[in-house]
């Protein structure tokens, strides 16, 4: 959800100057790129999917239970707390035995 937040603010942000991506920074000697900015290509890469955003409407109340209407008809799965680290059905869980990279 934090990266729903950052990414909502983001395009306001460079629009208005703020976000550190000017001519003085590290970012004006990166080669230019036709996406660059692109923030609907970058949502549909960094998540699966926007279910998450229902929670937050108030006409939506109940549809994180499995067995609420709405969240039957879009497929949406278990968002009630007590499911929030299950993983997604279509990942592997990483092996626990694999150290992390430093």
């Amino acid at each position: 959800m934090a990266l729903h937040l950052i990414l909502r603010n983001a395009k306001a942000s460079v629009a208005d100057g703020w976000a550190g991506v000017t001519e003085t920074t590290e970012f004006a000697s990166l080669p230019e790129h036709a996406e660059d900015f692109d923030w609907d290509t970058l949502l549909d890469i960094l998540f699966q999917d926007l279910d998450i955003l229902g929670l937050f409407n108030a006409e939506l109340d109940g549809i994180e239970d499995p067995d609420a209407e709405q969240n039957q008809w879009i497929g949406m799965g278990d968002y009630r707390p007590s499911a929030w680290f299950e993983l997604f059905s279509d990942l592997q869980p990483r092996d626990g035995r694999r150290p992390f990279r430093r």
